[in-house]
């Protein structure tokens, strides 16, 4: 693994879920926490990465409505090509699908409660967090994870707070190190 995955404290709770889980990473940037993944979690049988490898604005965290950080073409590229050679080296690539693509468009290829998992790491501001939410939840099947990340972000937390009562979500919410994790019921 190239460095350290955002996807690391839920590592666990992915390898006691279960057997033949079906899983995906929605925004893998550099494909750290896909390899982490799959190296670490035998109980995998098949994991969708999902990114669109296009240039970007980063507004989570911003004090001021500008972004934090622009994401150029050429490196959008790069973390393409990083992770493309990374599951290609990473134990268990027989078991990743990436697809190069608008995450909203990819969620339509699925049906819900598809997903044993869904690990979201793609909002850029409140209103894409807000989106993904909506979008994403329905994959995931009864008593599967939904996990995400930057949940300490005030944008992210907020969405998943707002998500949550929206829909009458009582199962237990559990944060740590920049990750969320929850129980579908």
């Amino acid at each position: 693994m190239q460095d350290a995955p955002d996807i690391g404290p839920l590592i666990h709770l992915i390898n006691l879920h279960g057997e033949n889980l079906v899983g995906a990473e929605v925004g893998v940037m550099r494909g750290s926490s896909l390899c982490a993944i799959l190296q670490l979690c035998n109980n995998i049988k098949e994991l969708h990465g999902i990114d669109n490898w296009l240039p970007y604005n980063d507004y989570i965290g911003s004090q001021d409505g500008n972004p934090i950080y622009s994401m150029p073409e050429v490196e959008c590229e790069i973390n393409k090509a990083i992770t493309e050679i990374s599951i290609k080296h990473c134990e268990g690539s027989e078991r990743a699908i990436l697809h190069h693509m608008d995450s909203t468009e990819c969620s339509k290829m699925f049906d819900d409660n598809h997903f044993d998992f869904v690990f979201l790491d793609t909002y850029l501001s409140y209103d894409q967090a807000v989106h993904d939410l909506e979008v994403w939840y329905p994959k995931v099947k009864k008593g599967g994870l939904f996990t995400g990340h930057d949940y300490y972000s005030p944008e992210v937390n907020q969405a998943l707070t707002e998500f949550r009562n929206k829909h009458n979500i009582t199962s237990r919410l559990s944060g740590y190190a920049e990750c969320y994790a929850w129980i579908k019921e």
